[in-house]
């Protein structure tokens, strides 16, 4: 979409008030769509009347101003990445701000404010015209742009789609519509659309303005809210029982910025948000965002965000952020994606290749991204807090931890940079009370360079809840057989057994494991890879 220029009449008293702003970088919806199509079995969506509380929002203002060249370079922005010429004041006290107003002069501009956080996003033609103005009592921070994750990688050619099977994917057998009774979750995004999949009332809260046509809506929070709201099996949701609070904080471009997130935030608390899904990102860190992050933590409320598709290393804010739970990205086969951002700050990993989700126009896609993961553990911890009408609403904490201790270990043993301590299983945590449960299971295969060469790792796990008394391991490597034989391996621990790996061929791992006791879940005691030299 192009973003028409105003034109601006200056007269010469009116110089001062000019200043540079650079436009928040354009970024097209990473949305992998494919084919999309009507929804299967529709039932009717009830959507709570639209309230917009801004006509203007930062993105706009900067689009806004005539760009003229300035003889001020604001090379401290630019260096590391923030947006020129603006900067986040966090005032000590609402007394402070107000002084702060009233002698900022007509030489500074207020881009937005938020009140709770006693916050002002400034934009000047000249840093010392704002530097001139502050008492030392501020803090003083950089505006970063906000986006949805960008791939700079695409997915293994081997990688395993979602497609609709989430509910199977996590091991969900019963009727679970009424998961999520209670509890509401805002989708900080690009807004969610009306659509046949959704049954619960969603209220919405447009920080940035919807298009003039609602056709023209960006898509990527209507995906990302339908693996949590959506009651259709297509496209399967995995809390449709919660309650939707939609917080558009990008445009149809897919863009947004520091103060945008933190007012989201600050949006999601003070309207009772349980928990707050965000699936967009920045590579700089503002105080802004730290300091709604921190208000979101006292008022207990939980954010779960997308760790980015950089697939290199460097984990996008607000998701690096020690409060906040990082999703990464695996296929169905759990195996970490190439695209998925890695860093020490990943909690989690959940699917994000293939997956079946709705879209604007009551149509469907599958996407690819962590945007789609981020929305999976979301609804899990919703579900987990409140499994059904019947049953008490737990606290976010309580769930997550619930989620936690009953994880399959994927990727490296223990927790790993690209998959965390790793993905959830709801089979595993529905029967964790129950005895005599016997499941051996192959949880990855995966290559590592050793002081011994490179190697295979198998990793077996105990995701029963009894004892395994003397499995066996059969690995084949291109024809070689070998056995291993596991002589304990207590409930929920693991074992990683090597192998060397040829160097010049590609390598063709199966490994089987077989417990004494007959497997409960014998689906994942088979896993076979293929590993280039």
């Amino acid at each position: 979409m192009k973003t028409k220029k105003s034109e601006f009449r200056f007269r010469q008293s009116n110089l001062y008030l000019l200043f540079l702003l650079a436009a928040v970088g354009a970024f097209f919806v990473t949305k992998h769509f494919d084919s999309p199509s009507k929804n299967d079995s529709p039932e009717p969506s009830s959507i709570l009347e639209i309230k917009n509380n801004r006509q203007n929002s930062p993105i706009d203002s900067a689009s806004k101003v005539s760009k003229k060249i300035s003889k001020f370079i604001d090379t401290e922005a630019e260096k590391i990445g923030a947006l020129k010429n603006q900067r986040i004041l966090i005032f000590p006290d609402r007394n402070s701000l107000e002084a702060f107003l009233m002698r900022k002069g007509n030489r500074l501009l207020v881009l937005d404010q938020i009140d709770a956080l006693n916050a002002l996003h400034m934009g000047f033609f000249d840093l010392n015209d704002l530097l001139s103005k502050l008492d030392g009592s501020e803090k003083q921070d950089f505006v970063y742009s906000v986006s949805i994750p960008e791939f700079k990688k695409e997915a293994q050619t081997d990688a395993v789609p979602l497609n609709d099977e989430l509910l199977k994917w996590l091991g969900v057998t019963e009727d679970h519509s009424l998961w999520g009774t209670g509890v509401k979750i805002a989708i900080l995004d690009t807004g969610i659309a009306d659509h046949l999949a959704f049954k619960n009332l969603i209220e919405r809260v447009n920080l940035v303005p919807l298009p003039a046509d609602m056709n023209d809506l960006n898509g990527h929070g209507t995906a990302v809210a339908s693996l949590i709201f959506s009651s259709n099996s297509s496209i399967p949701g995995i809390a449709p029982g919660a309650t939707g609070l939609s917080i558009r904080i990008a445009n149809d471009q897919g863009q947004s910025n520091s103060t945008l997130i933190a007012k989201g935030i600050i949006e999601a608390v003070t309207r009772g948000a349980d928990l707050i899904n965000i699936s967009m990102g920045s590579q700089g860190t503002s105080q802004v965002v730290t300091e709604a992050l921190l208000f979101a933590k006292k008022a207990g409320v939980m954010v779960i965000a997308a760790a980015g598709n950089s697939g290199q290393e460097g984990v996008m804010s607000p998701a690096s952020d020690p409060s906040v739970i990082a999703v990464g990205a695996i296929d169905a086969a759990h195996q970490s994606l190439n695209f998925s951002t890695t860093g020490e700050e990943i909690d989690i990993a959940a699917p994000g290749y293939g997956v079946n989700s709705a879209y604007t126009g009551n149509r469907a896609g599958k996407f690819n991204g962590t945007s789609f993961s981020a929305p999976i553990i979301t609804g899990l911890i919703a579900a987990t807090k409140s499994p059904g009408r019947s049953a008490p609403i737990r606290s976010s904490k309580d769930a997550w931890q619930e989620i936690q201790s009953n994880l399959v270990d994927i990727g490296d043993q223990g927790k790993d940079i690209s998959t965390g301590a790793g993905s959830p299983d709801i089979w595993r945590m529905k029967n964790q009370n129950q005895s005599g449960i016997y499941d051996a299971s192959i949880t990855s295969i995966t290559a590592k360079r050793t002081q011994n060469g490179q190697q295979g790792q198998i990793l077996v796990q105990n995701l029963g809840t009894e004892t395994l008394i003397n499995s066996t391991l059969t690995i084949s490597n291109n024809g070689h057989t070998t056995t291993v034989n596991i002589p304990t391996l207590p409930r929920g621990k693991t074992q990683l057994i090597s192998i060397p790996l040829d160097t010049k061929t590609p390598n063709k791992i199966s490994g089987s494991i077989h417990s004494s006791k007959q497997d409960t879940r014998p689906s994942n005691n088979k896993r076979s890879v293929s590993i280039s030299p």
